[in-house]
């Protein structure tokens, strides 16, 4: 009878005492070992996702493809082919084969990243698809050293923390590779090898991991390989539920994987500079050739412009003549439109600043007497502020009409909204996060102008023409322009892997099984509704595009990583069927990245001119309707079945 340890770590110390070990200590050394080696897996996988591959393209069927979009439908394909295999043969493998597996598989996929460095366009398609067509096998293998255990949740978060974390920084990675001068073909090799060394220490340390114990089998029911008989007898018996499950998973893994794919191309657009006009009539403060143009759209009747102009004001202070300000401001009623054009006359005085203070401390007060007042305070001429007020009345309120407009083609929606050398930042900012934001933006203009400000024949970028360089309007200048830094693809997903490493380590406390798999229904709801409810939530202007991305990640991810790990545990213990995880993971991943071949290739082919990030935003409302549709009627049919069957169990023992 063949071993259930690996042969080459038969008998191992290290297994004898996890064997022995408490369950904190057991659960510490299996998360670890199986969160590195996913982790590492990743480094073999995502990098190519850092290059932009631009102006490349394919002609498929006289329908011109963007090369990248291509890339990732190949290496999909492989890695979808890759599940549907794993179907049949990762609920079969012995364990004793699984680490020496991983290796051979995750090797297998480096050296077609090897092909791809080698092949010119459009060759490198192949080989993403050889390297998608072992990795897919991955998940299963990992997960098979942790299923059927007491501490399954626990262990399942930490490896999904994996995935949710590596996609991240190996594609951070990636650009710091690009940073160094590898090229776009070779940087996805380069980035596999780096990891290499810790992937083979992470497979051996997962190998130790002794199997279930007797107390895991009695809590979790017994974990056995299924053939195909056992297979189709537990798919025909809940078969309805099980296809309404791999029906939402197709879009949740779709939703998924396009997020992930293109959150390069999603933050590029998303990070884009706005080229906000600024006008010599515009009240502010600063110079054209500050490193730094904070742009803010203001109302009088605004209850946070006050605090808003507060902090501008302080800005202005501390950071001089590195910072210009223009207001742009905005009037919805008549009390608004009045005390914008007696600020707008005070600014033909140079004085609007102070005139903003006075409106601000009295909102609302806008007769004569009561601004005439404000104007002798602040040290205007009083004639000339009347007659302005009085002469250039339409002139102001064409410009309030150009700011309105101006509103519409920034997506300005409310005030306060700042715009700080192009970037969009709306709602009101601690002043904390203003001063942090404008220091950084100074230190990149004054890099990028160099030694422009005290030379004629300088390598920087002209001062005067820092604003536009940074909003992307000058094409001389603005191509030294670096893009989104690499940390925030890391950053962003660190909260995602928290959420869900806590939702699911609390359903550890939930020890009967038929409860923990309803319970996993709300959780799972409660995500894909999230989703939605963030988008709304984003294209209103309540959040910005950070905590919306961290959102819809949050959200997906509780819904996508119990599939793929202790969904179908808890399913098989609450039936009380003999068999393995394993096979129902692989048939909703199969589907899954199915769908998202569709949706890749639907956008592509169907909706070529539709942006990248409108066409997220449509699949983010539709992904959270249809999934938690779906969530629904798998509840109340497996409700309905799990019952039927435990009062058949009950008639049965009754009447033997």
């Amino acid at each position: 009878m063949q071993s259930e340890t690996p042969i080459w770590t038969a008998e191992h110390p290290i297994s004898k005492w996890l064997s022995r070990s408490n369950s904190v200590v057991f659960s510490t050394y299996a998360i670890l070992a199986a969160f590195t080696t996913y982790f590492c897996m990743y480094a073999f996988r995502k990098p190519f996702a850092s290059g932009s591959y631009s102006g490349l393209h394919v002609d498929l069927f006289g329908i011109g493809l963007d090369y990248k979009v291509v890339l990732v439908i190949a290496q999909i394909v492989g890695y979808c082919l890759s599940k549907f295999i794993g179907i049949k043969y990762v609920s079969e493998v012995a364990p004793s084969r699984r680490a020496k597996l991983i290796l051979l598989y995750i090797g297998a996929a480096e050296l077609a990243l090897l092909g791809f460095a080698l092949v010119p366009h459009p060759y490198g398609i192949l080989f993403l698809f050889l390297n998608g067509l072992p990795l897919g096998m991955i998940w299963g293998l990992v997960f098979g050293f942790l299923e059927g255990r007491r501490l399954t949740e626990g262990l399942a978060a930490g490896l999904s923390a994996s995935y949710i974390l590596a996609s991240g920084f190996v594609k951070a990675a990636g650009f710091s590779v690009l940073e160094n001068g590898v090229s776009e073909q070779w940087m996805p090799f380069v980035t596999g090898m780096l990891f290499a060394p810790l992937l083979v220490v992470a497979v051996w340390l997962l190998s130790l991991v002794p199997p279930p114990s007797k107390e895991d089998e009695a809590h979790r029911v017994r974990r056995v390989p299924m053939d195909g008989a056992t297979r189709r007898a537990f798919f025909a018996r809940y078969s309805f539920g099980l296809v309404v499950l791999v029906f939402l998973f197709m879009f949740v893994t779709a939703y998924r994987d396009y997020r992930d794919n293109f959150a390069v191309d999603i933050w590029k657009v998303l990070r884009k500079p706005v080229a906000v006009e600024v006008y010599d009539d515009e009240p502010g403060h600063g110079p054209s050739t500050a490193p730094v143009t904070l742009v803010e759209f203001s109302n009088f009747t605004c209850g946070h412009c006050k605090g808003a102009s507060e902090s501008v004001d302080a800005l202005v202070e501390e950071f001089g003549d590195d910072l210009r300000v223009v207001i742009k401001l905005r009037a919805w009623n008549p009390v608004a439109r009045k005390a914008a054009v007696a600020a707008l006359a005070a600014n033909e005085q140079g004085k609007y600043l102070p005139m903003q203070k006075r409106l601000f401390s009295a909102p609302g007060a806008v007769k004569d007497s009561i601004l005439i007042g404000y104007a002798q305070d602040i040290g205007l001429d009083i004639e000339r502020f009347k007659r302005d007020m009085e002469q250039n009345r339409d002139r102001y309120h064409a410009q309030l009409a150009r700011n309105e407009d101006e509103a519409k083609r920034y997506k300005s929606k409310g005030t306060p909204h700042f715009f700080i050398n192009g970037t969009s930042y709306r709602g009101a900012r601690p002043l904390a996060q203003l001063r942090a934001t404008v220091k950084r933006e100074a230190k990149r203009g004054k890099e990028l102008i160099g030694n422009c400000s005290a030379s004629t024949e300088c390598t920087g970028v002209p001062p005067q023409r820092i604003y536009a360089t940074l909003t992307g309007q000058d094409p001389e200048f603005s191509q030294r322009v670096k893009g989104i830094p690499p940390s925030i693809l890391a950053t962003t997903e660190m909260p995602v892997a928290l959420g869900v490493i806590l939702a699911l380590g609390l359903m550890l406390w939930v020890r009967r099984n038929r409860r923990a798999f309803f319970v996993f229904h709300v959780m799972m709801m409660l995500g894909t509704g999230m989703i939605g409810a963030a988008t709304l939530a984003f294209q209103l202007g309540l959040i910005p595009d950070v905590v919306w991305f961290v959102l819809i990640g949050l959200g997906c991810y509780l819904a996508y990583v119990p599939f793929g790990s202790v969904f179908f545990d808890r399913l098989l213990g609450a039936a009380g069927f003999l068999g393995t995880a394993g096979f129902m993971i692989y048939v909703t991943d199969a589907f899954g990245y199915l769908g998202s071949i569709g949706v890749l290739l639907y956008k592509e082919i169907g909706q070529p001119q539709v942006s990248g990030l409108n066409f997220f935003i449509g699949f983010s409302y539709l992904t959270s309707i249809l999934c938690t549709v779906c969530f629904v009627i798998s509840w109340v049919y497996f409700a309905r079945k799990l019952k039927r069957e435990e009062g058949d169990a009950s008639q049965a023992n009754a009447n033997p």
